[in-house]
């Protein structure tokens, strides 16, 4: 892998942002069913229970699977990319400095 250089900081960083993005679709899922909930009071009929179950199938079924993926992800930027590797480099100069 010749060329490639990994930026520890700046890969924390992009994982805060994803991990702060991760949590605004939860809440925004979160939203947009209380939303539903209250259209629910108004809207009756075929369409409007097709709707709702439609609904609540996707956020039932991909809502917190996604997130759980994406929360996964975020950890393994974080404590394998972000921090393992500077701890790891820490101890490799540390062990290389012994040598010197």
């Amino acid at each position: 892998m010749a060329g490639v250089k990994i930026n520890s900081s700046d890969v924390i960083t992009v994982s805060r942002r994803i991990n702060g993005l991760n949590k605004d679709m939860k809440n925004g899922m979160n939203d947009v069913a209380s939303a539903m909930n209250t259209l629910d009071n108004y809207w009756e009929g075929a369409a409007a229970n097709a709707t709702m179950n439609k609904f609540n199938n996707i956020k039932s079924s991909y809502s917190d699977a996604r997130y759980n993926v994406v929360d996964a992800f975020v950890n393994f930027l974080n404590e394998q990319v972000g921090q393992g590797y500077s701890q790891t480099e820490s101890v490799n100069k540390s062990l290389a400095s012994q040598f010197k």
